[in-house]
């Protein structure tokens, strides 16, 4: 969800723009999640648009930063994300997602690994993308 925010941020040159900007944009964002047949999970639609394979972008990563540490955007998000727990079945990852989000979820998993292996993983990612 971050990444699609980010994204939308990006297309409209609000990366660099006030916090209060960036909280002012959540009103024209409308994210939901659609199942894919092709690929057998669920793709993030951006006002209409699948951005599943755009935000999966290595430069966009580094732009979420810009995003993720505004406090009124992750506020909206996790609003959006609480919403979406509502119903239940859901699997989630990230790191409020256990303790803010969900913090009465049925089940948590919580994984951790060291570093040489977290690296060798996302090398291996970029490679197959």
């Amino acid at each position: 969800m971050y990444r699609a925010v980010t994204l939308y941020a990006k297309r409209h040159n609000l990366l660099d723009a006030s916090d209060k900007e960036k909280v002012a944009m959540m009103e024209a964002i409308d994210l939901e999640f659609k199942y894919n047949d092709t690929t057998k999970h669920y793709d993030i639609i951006l006002n209409g648009e699948n951005v599943e394979k755009e935000i999966r972008n290595t430069s966009l990563a580094m732009d979420t930063l810009k995003i993720t540490g505004v406090l009124g955007v992750r506020e909206v998000l996790v609003q959006r994300q609480k919403i979406y727990g509502e119903f239940g079945g859901i699997v989630a990852d990230g790191r409020d997602m256990g303790t803010v989000v969900f913090p009465n979820a049925e089940v948590k998993i919580f994984l951790t690994c060291d570093l040489d292996t977290r690296v060798e993983r996302r090398f291996a990612q970029l490679e197959r993308q």
